[in-house]
């Protein structure tokens, strides 16, 4: 981390970039829409589609240091130049000064929808009053004291979710789109791979848990938010659920009666060799988790 007087003497020296806003203009709150969610949940592929339909903007991922949005603008280059940034203490006002500084670079044209992964809406710390029952993540907090509305996209099956990001890191694809080259669309037969059951059912029952804590946090602090799931957005009837989704956040658009999702389905479970052995594996040991009914939300049964 730089010192201080390193810091001092950069914002000293001349700079191409514009200069941040001092305070954060609150429609730029108004036109923005929160998704929330894990890693695998189908963010890719809801957001390209929102763009694709409704031409709603979005970020990548918002505080993900390995992730360079519009304007070469990253929750690094922030760090870097605010000496503060890691006193977490200060979660509000960091949130305040970051999300200034993301507007600062990105256009106020359209609605935007800024991308929270569980994970990684901790960076500013937590709420330290414990007002609520459960841990909650300051910048969750911040953005829904400003009316921001969030869309909570969950999958109902964590163990397909589970075995999606264990095949992502194993072979480094992590999402096909629609417009690929026809040589990219036809790849040779994917490789596939075997995992332990008990590390599946591990990496699903943390699935579980996540999705849980984030549902408990929008309900405890009274945010404006809408579950969905990417099972549903996956269905013959994504339609019905895109126009859910933008009565929700009031925005309209006119959805295709053929319209499809932006990009491909991995059916990454397929390429599991033991997927009957991790099924079972799970259901004799956790059925509400073998299920994808839906319940992924609600507790877990004792």
């Amino acid at each position: 981390m730089p010192r201080i007087g390193d810091w001092l003497k950069r914002r000293a020296e001349p700079v191409e970039t514009p200069a941040l806003r001092l305070q954060t203009d609150y429609r730029d709150f108004e036109r923005s829409v929160v998704l929330y969610c894990n890693f695998r949940s189908g963010s890719h592929m809801l957001k390209l589609t929102l763009d694709r339909v409704a031409g709603i903007k979005s970020t990548p991922e918002l505080l993900n240091p390995a992730v360079v949005g519009e304007g070469g603008f990253n929750i690094r280059e922030f760090v870097d130049k605010d000496p503060d940034a890691t006193v977490l203490s200060e979660g509000a006002s960091l949130t305040e000064r970051y999300m200034n500084a993301v507007f600062s670079t990105v256009s106020s044209e359209r609605r935007m929808l800024l991308d929270i992964k569980y994970s990684q809406a901790f960076t500013f710390g937590v709420e330290r009053e414990f007002k609520h029952d459960v841990i909650v993540p300051t910048m969750i907090l911040e953005l829904s004291k400003r009316k921001v509305p969030f869309l909570h996209l969950v999958r109902r099956d964590a163990v397909a979710q589970s075995l999606s990001k264990l095949v992502a890191a194993a072979s480094g694809e992590y999402f096909r789109q629609i417009n690929q080259t026809p040589e990219a669309a036809t790849p040779a037969p994917p490789q596939s791979y075997r995992f332990s059951p008990a590390l599946v059912h591990e990496e699903s029952m943390a699935q579980r848990r996540i999705a849980q804590h984030a549902s408990a946090v929008l309900k405890a602090i009274g945010a404006r938010h809408l579950p969905i799931f990417y099972e549903d957005l996956v269905g013959p009837d994504i339609g019905s659920e895109l126009r859910r989704i933008l009565t929700f956040i009031d925005h309209y658009a006119d959805i295709p009666a053929d319209f499809a999702a932006a990009t491909l389905n991995q059916n990454s479970s397929s390429r599991v060799k033991n997927l009957a052995e991790i099924r079972a594996y799970i259901q004799a040991r956790d059925p509400d988790l073998a299920s994808s009914s839906g319940t992924i939300l609600a507790s877990p049964s004792t």
